[in-house]
């Protein structure tokens, strides 16, 4: 059931689709983009993008299968996911959307944008996953792995997470960099110092992390599914695409961008050097990234 809500957000709720329930967001009026959440998150990673409906932009944002009211059943794989996005265009009665892939929902906007080219009239990755992926504390320990994915663990963990971001919001980024960054300190402590001052952005990010008994089962799923993840998948692309991505990302490095300049896509990669390591949508990076993102979906849109 989709309720109504207030400002820029028009719709929330469960859209019943031929491939099952999607929980999503709509905000704004026009043409339609659909934003892929990153992991953890969910339909409420979204707020990240909140200028595109401001700017005359109509954004789906919709929990990934196994987080919040998204199961799983309505697809594991990421060309599912990819199936899902398009069945979710049909029960809205839209006929096509761009596709923005944050982070871990790289592989399922390159899936939309590759399955159904003639649903997909642009294509946007920021700090994407497109080959792939482990995480890096994952790959150096598998049994942290395995504790961070415990709802002993990670439920206390993430709700932790979520009250020094936004009770120390500085104390919080700077551990945060020293996991998602390759900056050296005085570059993280300047960092630190700027992720947390816009405070929308920032408690969208944190909240997004819970409640983790919400969002446990898409994270499993992702931390699976990743590791497959192959770049030769999405050669036959022809959406027009830009490729946002941070020179000091410690989780997804550049290398996942020229993974798909490799495969001979016809994309547009734009780095972002003041980027603060894996978080282009916070700091000093934030408004170039939204600038890049607009004009581009401007420059395509139906």
């Amino acid at each position: 059931m989709l309720l109504l809500l207030t400002t820029f957000t028009a719709l929330a709720g469960v859209v019943e689709t031929a491939r099952g329930p999607v929980d999503v967001t709509i905000t704004g009026e026009g043409p339609a983009v659909l934003v892929f959440h990153g992991a953890p998150g969910g339909s409420d990673q979204g707020e990240l993008l909140a200028p595109l409906a401001e700017a005359g932009f109509q954004v789906l944002a919709l929990s990934r299968p196994g987080y919040l009211d998204t199961p799983l059943s309505s697809g594991a794989t990421y060309a599912a996911q990819g199936d899902l996005a398009a069945a979710l265009l049909d029960a809205l009665g839209l006929d096509q959307a761009a596709a923005v892939g944050l982070s871990a929902g790289g592989p399922a906007a390159l899936a939309f944008a590759a399955r159904h080219p003639d649903r997909s009239w642009a294509l946007v990755l920021e700090a994407a996953v497109v080959d792939a992926y482990v995480p890096p504390d994952q790959a150096e320990n598998e049994l942290l792995g395995r504790l961070i994915l415990s709802p002993l663990v990670a439920g206390p963990t993430f709700r932790m997470l979520r009250r020094n971001m936004l009770r120390h919001p500085e104390r919080a980024a700077a551990r945060l960099l020293a996991l998602e960054s390759t900056l050296d300190a005085p570059a993280r402590e300047a960092c630190a110092a700027q992720l947390g001052q816009d405070p929308v952005p920032w408690a969208a990010l944190a909240d997004s992390f819970v409640p983790y008994r919400h969002r446990r089962a898409g994270l499993r799923n992702d931390l699976t599914q990743l590791a497959g993840v192959d770049a030769a998948d999405w050669s036959g692309l022809s959406a027009p695409t830009l490729l946002q991505y941070s020179p000091s990302d410690a989780d997804v490095p550049v290398r996942h961008a020229q993974a798909l300049l490799d495969q001979g896509v016809d994309a547009t990669l734009v780095l972002h050097p003041s980027a603060c390591g894996h978080f282009l949508w916070l700091g000093p990076s934030s408004e170039a990234v939204a600038a890049e993102r607009l004009a581009f979906l401007s420059a395509h849109s139906p």
